[in-house]
């Protein structure tokens, strides 16, 4: 494929627009600044799985905005921009109906261990060093929400909770922004305490995720963990299972 204008929009064909909305007019101005850092913090989630399809996702997405911006000719703004959508359709510029081509001229073949894993490593090379590795190292490493890097020396695994750290700890303030706007609207200051023990719970998942300590006296945890960690969707149910891609 090689991302004419016919070819683009024959890819766009396959896909049936709708339309999503709600009447919002009954809805208080406190229940929309809730819904507005929701959106925010699924948005955040949104692209840092663009990260994790391919370690070049978002300088390929900045440069085909910018080429979509571009006044070049009619003909060329409707590639660009046809092209630009089919990026944001498949979160990558490799057609996903279509067995992975890419579509973007200048793309690579799509990455089979997507950006879990460094470039170019081979399962066995990713093996081979696991095998050299503690159980309580290799248990880290082949945990299911990590990443596996390679500094020039030697790989090493990283958790979400660093590796996304600054948009994990932005979605995590949303949150808890969107939690406490809730709770002012609908319960009294004194009673919010004994009605956040029971609401709040993925909250304080989210936070042990991002590694921060929560404040004592609020009904959640007083130290940190990595016990609980989640993210976007990558693979295999099992966290060893994600070599086979490779």
């Amino acid at each position: 494929m090689t991302g004419t204008l016919a070819e683009l929009q024959k890819m766009t064909t396959r896909f049936a627009p709708a339309d999503i909305g709600a009447d919002l007019s009954s809805i208080s101005k406190s229940d929309r600044d809730v819904l507005a850092r929701l959106i925010h913090a699924a948005r955040l989630m949104d692209a840092l799985f663009l990260r994790q399809v391919w370690a070049g996702n978002e300088a390929m997405l900045q440069e085909l905005a910018q080429q979509a911006a571009m006044p070049l000719g009619p003909r060329a703004s409707r590639t660009a921009a046809a092209r630009l959508h089919s990026f944001l359709v498949n979160k990558g510029p490799w057609d996903r109906l279509n067995h992975n081509a890419p579509f973007v001229p200048g793309a690579p073949p799509k990455p089979e261990g997507a950006n879990f894993y460094p470039p170019g490593a081979s399962k066995d090379a990713v093996q081979s060093w696991l095998d050299g590795l503690s159980a309580k190292a290799r248990e880290a490493a082949t945990g299911f929400f990590t990443v596996i890097r390679n500094d020039g020396r030697s790989f090493s695994s990283i958790p979400y909770s660093l590796e996304y750290q600054g948009s994990l700890a932005r979605a995590a303030e949303l949150l808890r922004e969107a939690e406490n706007e809730r709770l002012a609207s609908l319960v009294p200051r004194a009673t919010r305490p004994s009605i956040r023990n029971h609401v709040a719970d993925w909250l304080y998942a989210l936070a042990r995720l991002i590694d921060v300590p929560e404040p004592h006296g609020n009904g959640g945890p007083s130290s940190t963990s990595r016990a609980i960690k989640m993210g976007p969707m990558r693979g295999p149910s099992q966290a060893v299972e994600r070599l086979r891609v490779l």
